[in-house]
């Protein structure tokens, strides 16, 4: 763009206030820079900024997990960033990376968060979901599988409040039948039924699916 939009601004406001504002366009704040992975531009930022949060609670660090850019992650959080920084809706960081089902930043994350005690797999958001609810209900596999296996979340561990589903009941509801088979692979408790009597295969009926948590 750099050629047309310095003619333009030329154009209209002299060169002087355009070589401001030019400076203004080509410059980009932190939490832009770690959505879109440009490790130069927070190389030079300073710590204030590469831990500031806007006006949702969200970090630079959220948007690199969300958009999947572990190396900005990895590069942050070595800088001194908080892994157990959350944002409006309470989510943290491996929230963010397990509902997008970007398992390379949710290892970076782990890693991280060794001195954690296992709090991050455990913490739940605003609306009573874990990192492992996220990535059952937005239907990502290899991530529920990475949190349980490689990391050791609970995968019967219930929704904070709300209708006490566990995920496999979640997974059964959202109809994921990948995530379902999965979860019953490792272990879920077929036969558990929350204060309503529903489990997952009543909720998966109730929705117009089959589970295929018969096949414990």
């Amino acid at each position: 763009m750099g050629d047309d939009v310095s003619a333009t601004l030329d154009d209209v406001y002299g060169p002087e206030v355009s070589d401001a504002l030019r400076n203004e366009i080509n410059t980009l704040d932190a939490h832009t820079a770690a959505s879109v992975g440009d490790l130069d531009v927070l190389a030079e930022s300073t710590p204030a900024d590469l831990g500031a949060s806007n006006r949702s609670g969200w970090t630079p660090v959220m948007y690199a997990a969300y958009c999947g850019h572990d190396h900005v992650v990895d590069f942050l959080l070595d800088a001194g960033v908080s892994v157990e920084s959350r944002n409006d809706r309470q989510r943290t960081v491996l929230m963010l990376a397990a509902m997008c089902g970007n398992d390379a930043v949710a290892e970076v994350v782990v890693r991280h968060s060794a001195s954690a005690d296992g709090r991050l797999l455990h913490a739940t958001d605003d609306t009573g979901h874990s990192a492992l609810f996220h990535a059952v209900l937005y239907g990502h596999e290899s991530t529920c599988k990475l949190l349980v296996m490689g990391f050791g979340a609970d995968l019967n561990a219930l929704e904070a409040g709300g209708r006490g589903y566990s995920p496999l009941m979640a997974a059964a509801e959202a109809g994921h039948e990948l995530v379902v088979q999965s979860l019953v692979r490792m272990g879920a408790n077929v036969n558990y039924a929350n204060v309503l009597g529903d489990n997952a295969r009543t909720v998966a009926a109730k929705a117009g699916l089959n589970s295929g948590s018969g096949s414990a």
